[in-house]
């Protein structure tokens, strides 16, 4: 005898399934009226007592004020964004600024026919 026939000694696993499930569903635990009584008086407790604003109300009506500045957290997202790769570009710099500099003005007009309009300018 396998160990599902010692627990369903007829064999059918899915009417056994059927018959406790639906056994299940017929017993429908309902709280008792003292259970019930003192819930609804510790919501009104809870209730009555309120929710004070503290500075964390205050922080996040300041930071949606400021949000809806940029336009929406999307603005503001790509605010911090733009601005941490500028910290990131000014912190390692951008190498290749021989074409500003007024030393190499000449060198970078003979290696790229496009500086000599940059230049002049």
């Amino acid at each position: 005898m396998t160990r599902s026939d010692k627990r369903n000694p007829s064999g059918s696993d899915d009417q056994f399934f059927e018959d406790a499930f639906a056994a299940i569903r017929e017993a429908t635990p309902t709280p008792s009226p003292d259970l019930m009584a003192r819930v609804l008086a510790d919501a009104a407790a809870v209730q009555a007592a309120g929710r004070k604003p503290g500075l964390r109300d205050w922080v996040r009506k300041r930071l949606d004020e400021l949000a809806g500045v940029l336009g929406g957290w999307q603005g503001a997202g790509a605010l911090a964004a733009s601005a941490l790769l500028g910290v990131w570009i000014g912190y390692s710099g951008i190498g290749a600024t021989t074409l500003w500099t007024g030393d190499l003005q000449l060198e970078a007009a003979d290696e790229d026919p496009f500086a000599a309009f940059l230049l002049e300018g």
